[in-house]
């Protein structure tokens, strides 16, 4: 499992209100493992950091438009 193969970018980090952020990967439209290394990164994160709280995954409703977060 290679991370280029599934995403265009590294994750990146974005600051949202109320002392939240999002790991944000902008995966390639035929990503396999994609879950796979989110979960990865996920659980990584709260390893690391135990007052993290995981909330969920989401994705952009419409893919042919970018993400609110862009």
């Amino acid at each position: 499992m290679e991370f280029e193969r599934d995403f265009s970018v590294h994750p990146r980090i974005e600051i949202e209100d109320q002392g939240r952020f999002a790991i944000v990967f902008e995966g390639k439209a035929d990503a396999k493992n994609w879950k796979d290394w989110a979960v990865y990164m996920i659980n990584d994160v709260l390893k690391v950091f135990s007052e993290v709280k995981f909330e969920r995954f989401e994705q952009p409703d419409d893919l042919s438009r970018p993400s609110r977060r862009s």
